[in-house]
């Protein structure tokens, strides 16, 4: 038997097995998410930096944003960011549209200096002692009037003592 020794290109393999549709959307979705990511600026204005591209999505643009408020004011105007989107990627394809925007709440969990955790041979009293050593170490103060911990140089939120 002889083999044939020439190359098929991805696509003609691909068409064989149905599949050539799938990498065509797949190359589309790439150059829309190049295009709105290079306008975004453009598309979002001044909050642009609030805001952060995160897929499409069968004609929906997914965004991302940390503060809640974006979320509940960028849904007013939706119907503006998908028309200057749509305006956007016009050129590259008559069929693919931009039909809803989804605003995500992102919250970023915030990198806590966790301290080692104290030795469990010490009695309670112990433990208290070098907690207590630490919030001093960190900037920290004990109220006189209700013996809360505060920051150095601020009220006490509890009793409203002052430094």
């Amino acid at each position: 038997m002889k083999q044939d020794k020439t190359w098929n290109k991805v696509s003609d393999i691909l068409s064989k097995n149905g599949q050539v549709s799938n990498l065509k959307n797949a190359e589309l979705t790439y150059a829309l998410t190049k295009k709105i990511k290079e306008n975004w600026v453009n598309i979002f204005g001044k909050l642009a930096e609030q805001i952060i591209f995160s897929h499409l999505y069968n004609g929906i643009m997914v965004v991302e944003t940390e503060n809640p408020m974006w979320t509940s004011e960028l849904t007013f105007y939706k119907k503006d960011l998908v028309k200057k989107t749509n305006d956007l990627i016009k050129g590259l394809s008559k069929k693919t549209k931009i039909y809803d925007i989804r605003i995500h709440t992102v919250v970023k969990k915030i990198a806590e200096d966790k301290p080692e955790p104290l030795p469990k041979h010490l009695s309670l009293e112990e433990k208290i002692k070098a907690e207590n050593k630490r919030k001093k170490e960190k900037n920290y103060e004990q109220c006189p009037t209700c013996h809360t911990w505060w920051e150095k140089e601020k009220p006490c939120i509890f009793c409203s003592s002052s430094p």
